[in-house]
């Protein structure tokens, strides 16, 4: 009588399944992420000035906590959001400067051997190029998404008590404050630079070029304060969009476990 029912039995082997599918693809996404990354450190430095460098170092450590330890609780509410966050933000800011910057030099290829050039990094003609840059904008966005289905009970346990809201804006939050610590440290020494040669874009989305139809002096903006300021405006929002409608779905269908 105390032997576990046959449709118990079959749903606590899939779960333990589930959790174990979960565990590994944490450590395999983990250590991929941590090799590619020191590959980079190594060979480039310079790729941590920009912002996807930053974020691939914030999914390493988030994919670092097994989310089924008791205590791993205040970790992955910290970090799970911001992860996400960070690849969708930092997916929609690429998507805009690659449309732009793709169309003003021709090519998707070309645009990103000026931005090397910018850099002092040559860019080869071949396929691990493209390769790289799907697995630095793309990819993490679908391994979070992955992660999620595959360790949804984990989650659940983790962000038990947290409503909705709460969860969207830590990670608003936690991503701000990684961007603006990217910005004053990285951004800030740049200042004198140029923008728009730095990221290889059109001279057009300077500040002046751009609110000259408008009849507005842009005597005092910084040639990329309004392009700028409208991309992490239109970040943001698909961001927040994001991890309230997709993460936040994925986190509450279904139920959480219990113990």
């Amino acid at each position: 009588d105390d032997a576990p029912k046959p449709d118990t039995t079959a749903a606590l082997n899939t779960t333990i399944k589930m959790g174990s599918a979960g565990y590994v693809f944490e450590r395999f996404v983990m250590l991929t992420y941590f090799v590619y990354i020191f590959w980079h450190a190594l060979k480039n430095p310079k790729n941590y000035s920009f912002l996807t460098f930053w974020t691939l170092v914030l999914h390493v450590l988030y994919f670092s906590i097994d989310k089924a330890s008791p205590v791993a609780g205040a970790a992955t509410r910290l970090l799970h959001g911001m992860s996400f966050v960070a690849s969708v933000a930092v997916l929609a800011a690429y998507s805009q400067m690659a449309v732009a910057g793709s169309l003003y030099w021709g090519s998707f290829y070309e645009w990103e051997r000026q931005i090397g050039l910018a850099i002092g990094a040559s860019v080869e003609p071949d396929l691990w190029m493209y390769l790289r840059k799907a697995y630095e904008h793309i990819w993490p966005v679908l391994a979070l998404l992955i992660d999620a289905r595959l360790n949804r009970a984990e989650l659940q346990r983790c962000y038990r008590g947290c409503s909705r809201a709460f969860r969207t804006a830590l990670a608003l939050g936690g991503y701000l404050a990684l961007g603006v610590t990217w910005e004053q440290t990285c951004q800030s020494k740049d200042s004198g630079a140029d923008f728009f040669a730095h990221y290889a874009l059109p001279p057009w989305f300077a500040s002046a070029r751009l609110l000259a139809p408008l009849g507005i002096d842009a005597t005092g903006l910084a040639p990329d304060t309004v392009f700028s300021t409208g991309q992490k405006v239109i970040m943001l929002l698909v961001a927040a969009v994001a991890q309230w409608r997709i993460a936040g779905s994925l986190i509450t269908k279904g139920k959480a476990k219990t113990s």
